[in-house]
């Protein structure tokens, strides 16, 4: 089964309803009486008169797929999270290394990082760690000790050479000292 199938069903049944809106209408103005080939007559002609098997066919496979091409339009552009999480299943089942932990004791995995680089667009490891896994906040190490293996994997994905790298590496741990330096300051003005 090709992989576009397995990753996104709604293609074919976007096809399909393509297929079947374009055999309606086809049918439709194809008739050999000339009755749909008039601009807006044929409205008329409903109610003048009752539509025979070969309209009614038409008509309904044509209505069929206008509906199905519309609501399969919105699925598009509407990401719900049963999506993200077949394609979340979809990535452990191809790569079995993402059904591993990214920190012990937490419930992220590596195809988390895989969706926020292919999906949510994430180009920065700052980006990964505290918007998308929130990890930054979740451990009392701000995700330190799993920095340089993401650091690692992001390179790989993003096409990042070794300055790239310690740049990402060297801006995270910047945030992380930010973070802690603004930790020390609030606990000492609580002291005060």
């Amino acid at each position: 089964m090709p992989s576009w199938l397995v990753d996104d069903p709604t293609t074919v049944l976007f096809v399909l309803a393509l297929l079947a809106l374009a055999l309606g209408v086809v049918w439709w103005i194809g008739r050999g009486d000339d009755y749909g080939r008039k601009k807006l007559s044929w409205i008329k002609g409903l109610k003048a008169r009752r539509l025979t098997r070969n309209q009614f066919c038409a008509m309904g496979l044509t209505l069929i797929g206008f509906m199905a091409v519309l609501i399969l339009l919105l699925s598009f552009f509407v990401d719900t999270p049963n999506k993200r999480i077949d394609r979340a299943i979809h990535a452990i089942e191809r790569n079995q290394g993402f059904r591993t932990r990214i920190v012990a004791g937490r419930a992220v995995l590596w195809a988390e990082v895989a969706h926020a680089v292919e999906r949510e667009m994430a180009v920065r490891l700052s980006d990964v760690l505290v918007r998308r896994l929130h990890l930054f906040y979740a451990t009392r190490d701000q995700a330190v000790p799993a920095m340089n293996a993401v650091a690692d994997w992001l390179s790989e994905a993003l096409g990042w050479d070794a300055t790239r790298r310690a740049e990402e590496v060297e801006a995270y741990l910047g945030l992380v000292e930010r973070s802690r330096a603004f930790a020390r300051d609030v606990a000492s003005a609580d002291k005060a």
